[in-house]
C-alpha cells in the first residue's frame, strides 16, 4: 500500500503523502501514523507510531505513541505502552494506560487512566471528562486535574452533563440512572 497525505478543495497537495494512516482533519488537526523502522515487531515489520498534525503537516503531538484517539475537539487519549503492540490496537487502547493530551501537545495527565469520555462542559464552558482509574471513575477538568466537586466513584459508568447535573448510568444494559449535583 502507498502512503497518505492531504489535498485541498482544489485537489492541490498541501501535505505530502508521508503517513501509513491519515485521519480526517477535524478543527485543524488530524491523527496520523508513521512506520518506525528502528522499532520492529516479532515478524520484523516496522512498528506503527501515532501522532497528531496540523493543516501544514507540523506535529502537534509527535508520532511516538502506540495509539491516539480523539476524545473531543482538541483533546486526545494517548496510549504509549509498546508491550501491547498488536493489530487490535483500537480494541486494546482502552486496556492499556492512557494520558490526556491537548492539541498543543501538552500532556494534561500522566499515563494513569484506561479510558476517557468527554461528558460535557462546566458552567464556565470548559470541557469535563470521565476517566477510568482501574475499576473506579474520576472526573477531570479541562486542564487534566481531578474535579474536586465530583466524587470518585467505585465503578466505571456512562456519564453526561445535563445542565448543572451529572447523570450517571451504572450499567449500559439497564435503565437505572443515578443523579448527582455537579455544583453546589
Amino acid at each position: 500500500m502507498g502512503l497518505y497525505g492531504y489535498k485541498d478543495a482544489q485537489g492541490q497537495t498541501v501535505i505530502e503523502p508521508l503517513y501509513e494512516t491519515a485521519g480526517v482533519m477535524s478543527d485543524g488537526a488530524a491523527i496520523v501514523s508513521m512506520a518506525d523502522t528502528t522499532k520492529l515487531d516479532e515478524g520484523g515489520n516496522p512498528k506503527i507510531l501515532y501522532g497528531v498534525i496540523d493543516t501544514k503537516g507540523q506535529w502537534l503531538i509527535p508520532a511516538a505513541y502506540f495509539y491516539i484517539t480523539e476524545v473531543t475537539d482538541g483533546y486526545y487519549a494517548v496510549t504509549s505502552d509498546p508491550s501491547y503492540w498488536t493489530d487490535y490496537r483500537e480494541m486494546l487502547a482502552d486496556w492499556v494506560p492512557q494520558a490526556l493530551y491537548d492539541r498543543t501537545g501538552k500532556a494534561l495527565t500522566d499515563f494513569l487512566y484506561y479510558h476517557f469520555d468527554a461528558i460535557g462542559e462546566t458552567p464556565e464552558g470548559k470541557a469535563l471528562f470521565s476517566a477510568a482509574e482501574g475499576q473506579r471513575m474520576v472526573f477531570l477538568n479541562a486542564d487534566g486535574s481531578v474535579n474536586s466537586q465530583l466524587p470518585t466513584l467505585p465503578y466505571y459508568a456512562q456519564a453526561k452533563v445535563n445542565g448543572d447535573v451529572v447523570i450517571i448510568k451504572k450499567d449500559q444494559y439497564d435503565n437505572q440512572n443515578a443523579y448527582m449535583d455537579v455544583y453546589t
